[in-house]
């Protein structure tokens, strides 16, 4: 079994020692090979497609804003509107909305109570709609609504 002293003495011995290969021979070994892969790198058009497994130039440097305003129009709409069905999901807006358009299917379209409820469906996206160039958090909490009474009104299917 070995030591601690044991492994002192073995590494002692071994920073002592002097490399038996030929230090002219290798330094000269690593000079061509630096030399070939310094002219393996060179492109003579900076526009050539690079190949395959390259890696791609470093993005440049941007701030936020700049990134944000890179992002495609339509999906900041979708993460907007996916963003407040999504909460409506959850507090359970959608579900009731589907059972509302359900009730309505069930019991006729022409009804008060139904009248009633078209007139809650137009308000709520007349708010959204006044909302939209409000600040962001009042206009997303608007949306709500009225993404939830879209999914809901979609989600509604009759069984029979």
């Amino acid at each position: 079994m070995t030591t601690v002293d044991d492994w002192r003495k073995r590494l002692q011995d071994a920073l002592q020692k002097t490399p038996t290969g030929n230090v002219k021979t290798k330094a000269k070994k690593k000079a061509k090979a630096k030399k070939r892969r310094q002219k393996a790198r060179r492109r003579s058009d900076p526009t050539a497609p690079r190949t395959a497994w390259d890696t791609p130039p470093p993005a440049p440097r941007q701030s936020l804003i700049e990134a944000w305003q890179l992002i495609p129009y339509r999906f900041k709409w979708l993460a907007y509107h996916a963003s407040a069905t999504y909460l409506g999901l959850t507090t359970g807006l959608v579900s009731w909305v589907t059972y509302v358009t359900a009730w309505i299917a069930a019991t006729g379209l022409f009804g008060v109570q139904a009248v009633f409820w078209y007139c809650a469906a137009a308000a709520t996206f007349l708010l959204y709609r006044r909302t939209r160039g409000s600040w962001l958090p009042v206009a997303w909490l608007a949306a709500v609504p009225a993404c939830s009474t879209v999914v809901g009104v979609l989600l509604y299917a009759p069984t029979q």
